[in-house]
């Protein structure tokens, strides 16, 4: 079931990235919009995190289902993998940093709105390193020779890792406490270019195509 409803999500994906790309073109050529906030890099960018992530998840949700039929006739020791793993635990983790980034990305892209803060980013950051550092200490000790719970163990640390790098949770603390008073309202773009192509060029946008004209 979850890994059907992850691969809806990334098809569904590319059409949100198509319907923002002509309203950016609408906006362009609409003159009332001389003088307002451009909210389409935030968004653009937040909707490319959001596409990686969506990928990196339906790839943990297959190596779940993969060990999950590995195990089809030790149904227990399946279950026992997956409280040793405290499975439940990183689902709750990777949902509030996915959910903290949302929250942003969308706020940004209303101007009238209060920006959220910045401890509210902290908390999920910090819930991403607490699963990456207990995954990362189930390789090193688990004393198990066990080929499906090493890469079941792996697969979910290679999420947690493409999470934090996708959504720079640290970079946009960093971006929302640099000055006193307002902060910025374009963390999420900012914190995408560090180490990036410029904003606009054809890497930057790779994964926002535009429509094909008929």
């Amino acid at each position: 079931r979850w890994l059907g409803e992850a691969r809806r999500l990334t098809h569904d994906i590319p059409n949100v990235g198509n319907v923002l790309i002509r309203a950016e073109e609408s906006r362009r050529l609409n003159l009332r919009a001389v003088g307002t906030a451009d909210v389409g890099p935030g968004l653009r960018h937040g909707l490319e995190a959001l596409e990686h992530s969506s990928v990196a998840v339906r790839s943990m949700f297959r190596a779940l289902d993969d060990a999950a039929r590995g195990r089809e006739s030790q149904s227990r020791e399946f279950s026992e993998d997956v409280q040793v793993i405290a499975v439940s635990m990183l689902f709750r983790e990777l949902a509030a940093a996915v959910r903290a980034y949302g929250r942003l990305v969308r706020t940004e892209a209303q101007p009238g709105q209060h920006l959220p803060e910045p401890d509210q980013l902290r908390s999920a950051s910090e819930g991403l390193k607490e699963a990456r550092a207990r995954l990362t200490d189930l390789v090193l000790i688990d004393p198990r020779d066990d080929a499906t719970m090493a890469e079941l163990n792996f697969a979910l640390l290679t999420t947690v890792r493409r999470l934090r790098s996708e959504l720079r949770l640290d970079d946009l603390i960093r971006h929302l406490e640099r000055r006193p008073g307002p902060a910025p309202r374009h963390a999420v773009a900012l914190s995408r270019m560090v180490d990036r192509e410029p904003l606009g060029s054809s890497s930057a946008r790779r994964t926002l195509r535009r429509p094909r004209r008929k």
